[in-house]
């Protein structure tokens, strides 16, 4: 086990810097704190569902959710992302780069890469899957996003 200090996940959550420069805690809406304390602080409810209009922030949300608990998961810990494909999942990348290039805690702590994510000091990981993806089958997470389950080609309905 590594021996690191303590780190808050909303502190984390707070701390990052959004693309107009300002910090998450300050710029954040009331929604937004409320889905964010829900997911990281309850320990109680395995399983969060969030709906939200269109540029409301959810993938950037849940990246910034996704850095916060790369950061304070115990050791070896597995996040997966999935989405429609892997070019969608690919936009939750996208916004944790920025937030990695945007905020000076973050900088040389997380390694970004085309498709995953990792702290090395805890060697836990970031993985972006297809939703159709044979490898998702028997994965052992602590946390999994799912993106845009209406895009995906299995959900009944989808335009």
């Amino acid at each position: 086990m590594t021996s690191r200090p303590a780190i808050d996940a909303l502190d984390v959550m707070a701390g990052l810097v959004l693309e107009d420069g300002r910090l998450w805690g300050e710029a954040a809406f009331g929604f937004q704190w409320e889905d964010t304390k829900a997911i990281l602080d309850d320990t109680a409810t395995p399983y969060h569902f969030l709906t939200r209009a269109r540029g409301a922030s959810k993938t950037t949300d849940l990246a910034g959710v996704a850095i916060a608990m790369l950061l304070t998961l115990p050791d070896r810990s597995r996040l997966h992302w999935l989405a429609a494909d892997r070019d969608q999942g690919a936009l939750a990348i996208d916004a944790i780069g920025g937030f990695v290039s945007r905020t000076p805690m973050l900088r040389g702590v997380l390694d970004v890469q085309n498709f995953r994510v990792r702290f090395g000091p805890t060697d836990s990981t970031l993985e972006v899957l297809a939703a159709d993806a044979p490898s998702a089958w028997g994965l052992r997470s602590h946390g999994v996003f799912v993106d845009e389950i209406a895009q995906w080609a299995t959900t009944p309905g989808r335009l």
